[in-house]
């Protein structure tokens, strides 16, 4: 028997807990906590950059029993925990067979030359009619298996029946278990902006812009049918920024997307470790041959000459080989649990070829490398900071679609203060990054990374535990959603000893406009910000200053005690400060600009999203801002990759990974053409030796290894002290000294409490309670659903809805109590008592406020039950039996619990042996079979109980002090209408 707690929300608290407005906070609220945790304790030792040292196990993830598929482990895909993504279609013979199963099976998985474990093949294949044999094969091999090309794109396709036709065989699939990632969603965000927004293909009228979550609720309309027609099991191939509005769902398997030609590659990926880590499962990396100047085709028999529209094609046409490699590796260096190339392992004719290409080569000894490496020597990707943003936000990269650059909230509107923020911030840690795609040398494939590849990007509804395992959180957005509970998380992080980086706008999002100083800091000082032209100067406290180049506004900060005045304006106004370090080291860096740190009027700037031009942002970032927020993100990197006295590298991408305290394995990339300079510090520790990992090198050697039109591009050499040209080197680092950096032991994602059910509240409907909800799955185990619900819906609607819970592993059950009512108005356990008085609602009661709870029914004790046998019965012409004594303390409570209900309640026989009372205390005083009268207790007001107890105290008439009575003729008349009925 399990213990189920319901929690009763009406719409106005839904309404409440989602989106007050500012003026509702109540005083008191989490963001004082988050001040007072960051100024109060006394300084801390020197403290160590902190990151979580273990790869993740969806198993061991809190929402993992709550999904409705479970995504795989890393062991699934071999004992390397890396799997490798090939084979891309079968041939068929006449009547649609898949014929040669085994010979490519063999081709592609056998021998040192293997490049797959995981095939991946068109979804038609489910409709060969020897669909089953290929599953058999992938068992016997212990092999995986992942469809993709299914791309609903216009009306027709949308309403198509999807797999439904091929169930048999998805089922067959499905057997597969863990080894059936499911079906591609095929970039459908990019889809979805593309065509669906901008066009309004499947809408019939042009979605609403009213808000955040009305564009949210937009996106998950569409990805809802996409869903549905591939059987609500599928792995995310995403091209945008909102890989967490499908890991949240509990049907993706897997994540990844495809690098090249799309979106950058870096923050792409921080969105998708984010996601990942929030919701339980792993990443899949995968690079993409196509380029906005055409696609490759390694030994193309009929190349076409140009290399500068999509639709060409040739051996060095699309993405080049050098970027393909450090992309490979990048992705690898993430900790992805499967890699692999979008197509074109073998040269042609691809059916019946045997000789690797290039990119089969490249496949091929990477999985060679992964297969001599132990897990334990590759290391973890060490993530020691985060980005988060408002879980509604549906930020966007600028030029996700370059007809509507700096476009966000799902692509519904134009970029607001928030979302400026969180390009600047993207843009500090990843230079360039709104080029990607737009060089033709391949500069900005990978962005530079002056900190290190070590930023994840989390939404707010990110859980306390995993906010934990960051060392430094940057809020990169508005926080307007669930302001409650994020602020009582990051006020958990900041007391655990994480350093949290915020604007002012964030913070007063969190308070919704409470102005009351908390430990001498006043967020919301009346009338102190206000608008500066631009050429305010700030100087830091670190040293050096400068001017911002566009008009800002600053608000003037009451600067609590012991805190660290970071920057101030020339007349000496604090413009940010950092509070001391509590007893964890955790500490907060307010940073004093208004509308969020943003320039408030747009800049002339050059257009946007044009060939080998830098896209600039038409509202910047604050110069300050940025200044403080590069000395963070400087102050949590592990290594500095510049030369002497260069400061941060700013042609070179890096990532760190942890093998051991005194171990760690970089991956180096060069970003540009030209050679640079390599030299590898660390911020911290003493450094014993630098050694390189021998890799293939054997694709420098290949035609197209640069990019097209710069084919004879002069990259230099790569050598202890400069990196070629587009080069990547993996660099394993040993400290004779440890660094300063701590690696978190590992742990388990703290889980909810069990058992907790959401009540609805009548007519609520299911999705847009659920949705409007973003920790619903963190906290609750199941929705009770109202009777009304079930009568205001046809069987369709019905139907819908339960398929959308259950496709998430969501259980709901209906409360039936309305229509099912063999009690009228009673109810077992503490609730709110019926009052049968008519023009009063069931739950009025004469009670003031104070006086409240004393009119509810306490739970009855032990063996006294309103249920019990005989409950129904009534011996006497009274309404109410409350004479029967069970035992002395319990006899109160059995007429106090009777006197509420308004119903007779005849104790059991053996009870009846008990004296009646005369009055509290004992006495020979009886009643001469009367029941005694309830009487107040001392010290309550008149009045305080349900309106049917005291009517009926007038029904009995002058005794013991009432006045006046009814004649028997009424009271029989009243009795009949309270009779409980059979």
């Amino acid at each position: 028997k399990a213990t189920v707690s319901v929690l009763n929300c009406s719409p106005a608290w839904a309404s409440t807990y989602i989106h007050t407005p500012r003026n509702t906070m109540p005083t008191g609220g989490p963001w004082r906590l988050l001040a007072a945790l960051a100024a109060a304790a006394a300084p801390a030792a020197s403290r160590n950059v902190r990151f979580y040292g273990s790869l993740q196990s969806p198993a061991e993830h809190p929402l993992y029993a709550k999904r409705a598929v479970a995504p795989p482990e890393y062991s699934a895909f071999g004992s390397s925990g890396v799997g490798w993504l090939a084979l891309r279609g079968f041939t068929r013979d006449g009547a649609g067979n898949l014929s040669g199963i085994d010979e490519l099976l063999a081709r592609y998985t056998d021998g040192p030359d293997a490049v797959s474990s995981v095939v991946w093949p068109n979804w038609k294949t489910l409709g060969a009619p020897n669909f089953v044999e290929l599953v058999d094969a992938l068992r016997a091999r212990e092999l995986g298996i992942m469809m993709g090309g299914f791309v609903p794109g216009g009306k027709g396709e949308y309403n198509a029946p999807g797999v439904a036709p091929y169930e048999a065989h998805l089922g067959a699939a499905m057997s597969l278990g863990e080894r059936y990632l499911g079906m591609g969603d095929a970039e459908q965000d990019i889809r979805y902006l593309w065509g669906y927004v901008r066009n309004d293909v499947w809408g019939g009228s042009p979605v609403s812009a009213a808000g955040r979550y009305e564009a949210y609720a937009a996106f998950r309309r569409y990805s809802d049918g996409v869903e549905r027609l591939s059987g609500d099991k599928l792995f995310a191939l995403s091209r945008g920024m909102w890989a967490h509005h499908y890991l949240s769902t509990g049907m993706y398997t897997i994540a990844g997307a495809e690098l090249s030609g799309g979106p950058p590659g870096q923050l792409t990926y921080a969105f998708i470790r984010g996601a990942a880590k929030q919701y339980g499962t792993l990443t899949v990396g995968n690079v993409c041959s196509f380029t906005r100047w055409g696609h490759r085709v390694p030994g193309d028999p009929s190349p076409t000459a140009q290399c500068t529209t999509g639709s060409d094609h040739g051996d060095t046409c699309g993405t080049s080989y050098s970027a393909m490699k450090r992309m490979m590796y990048t992705l690898l260096m993430y900790d992805v649990a499967l890699f692999g190339f979008e197509t074109w392992f073998y040269y042609p004719p691809f059916e019946a070829n045997t000789t690797l290409s290039p990119v089969g080569v490249m496949q091929a000894r990477a999985k060679n490398w992964a297969d001599a490496t132990p897990p334990a020597r590759r290391g973890v990707h060490a993530a020691t900071a985060a980005f988060l943003l408002d879980v509604f936000a549906g930020w966007e990269v600028p030029c996700s679609d370059p007809g509507k650059p700096f476009t966000g909230t799902f692509g519904q509107a134009p970029y607001g203060a928030a979302d400026f923020l969180a390009d600047g911030l993207f843009d500090l840690a990843y230079p360039g990054y709104r080029n990607t795609n737009y060089f033709k040398d391949g500069r900005y494939e990978l962005s530079p990374t002056p900190y290190g590849d070590v930023f994840d990007a989390v939404l707010s509804d990110a859980s306390s535990g995993l906010l934990a395992r960051y060392d430094t959180v940057f809020v990169a957005h508005a926080l307007q959603t669930q302001p409650i509970t994020t602020g009582a998380r990051l006020a958990a992080f900041v007391q655990g000893g994480g350093q949290l980086v915020v604007p002012l706008d964030a913070l007063l999002d969190l308070a919704r406009g409470g102005a009351a100083a908390v430990e001498g800091f006043d967020p919301v000082p009346s009338g102190a910000c206000t608008a500066h032209a631009a050429g305010v100067t700030v100087s830091f406290r670190s040293g050096g200053a400068v001017t911002e180049p566009a008009p800002v506004v600053l608000c003037a900060l009451a600067v609590p005690a012991n805190a660290t005045v970071l920057a101030t304006t020339a007349d000496g106004a604090p413009v940010a400060f950092r509070t001391a370090a509590n007893a964890a080291g955790g500490s907060m860096t307010v940073l004093g600009y208004g509308n969020y740190g943003v320039a408030t009027a747009a800049q002339p700037v050059p257009p946007a999203c044009q060939e080998d031009a830098q896209t600039l942002s038409p509202q910047p970032v604050a110069a300050a801002v940025l200044r403080l927020a590069a000395d963070a993100m400087k102050d949590q990197a592990l290594f500095d990759l510049g030369t002497a006295g260069d400061g941060p590298a700013t042609n070179l991408s890096w990532v760190p990974k942890r093998v051991s305290d005194t171990e760690y394995v970089l991956g180096v990339s060069n970003t540009r053409l030209a050679m640079q300079p390599l030299r590898v510090r660390a911020t911290s520790g003493v450094v014993a030796s630098v050694t390189e990992v021998q890799l293939d090198q054997s694709e420098k050697n290949a035609t197209g290894y640069l990019p097209h039109g710069f084919l004879s591009a002069d990259i230099g050499v790569s050598t202890n002290t400069t990196i070629a040209g587009v080069d990547f080197r993996m660099l394993r680092v040993t400290f004779a000294q440890p660094p300063r950096a701590a690696a978190l032991p590992h742990s388990v994602l703290p889980r909810s409490r069990a058992n907790v059910w959401l009540r609805l509240p009548p007519g609520a409907p299911v999705i847009d309670s659920v949705q409007r909800r973003p920790n619903f799955a963190q906290t609750f185990d199941g929705l009770l659903l109202d009777a009304s619900y079930f009568h205001a819906r046809d069987p369709a609607a019905l139907r819908g809805d339960a398929r959308w819970l259950a496709a998430r592993g969501m259980r709901f059950a209906a409360d039936l109590s309305r229509l099912i009512d063999v009690f009228p108005g009673l109810r077992l356990g503490a609730f709110t008592p019926p009052s049968p008085v008519a023009g009063r609602p069931r739950d009025a009661l004469r009670c003031g406020p104070v006086e409240a709870d004393r009119c509810l029914p306490r739970a009855p004790s032990r063996g006294v039950h309103p249920a019990v046998p005989g409950a129904g019965r009534r011996r006497r012409p009274h309404v109410l039996q409350r004479k029967h004594r069970l035992h002395p303390r319990r006899n109160s409570e059995v007429q106090r619990l009777d006197g509420v209900r308004g119903r007779s309640f005849d104790p059991p026989r053996a009870a009846r042996k008990w004296p009646v009372a005369g009055r509290r205390g004992g006495g020979r005083r009886r009643h001469r079979g009367r029941p005694r009268p309830l009487r107040r207790r001392p010290g309550a007001a008149r009045g305080c109980a349900p309106e049917a107890f005291h009517k009926e105290r007038r029904l009995r008439g002058p005794h013991r002090g009432d006045a006046g009575g009814l004649g028997a003729r009424r009271r029989r008349a009243v009795r009949a209408e309270y009779r409980p009925r059979r």
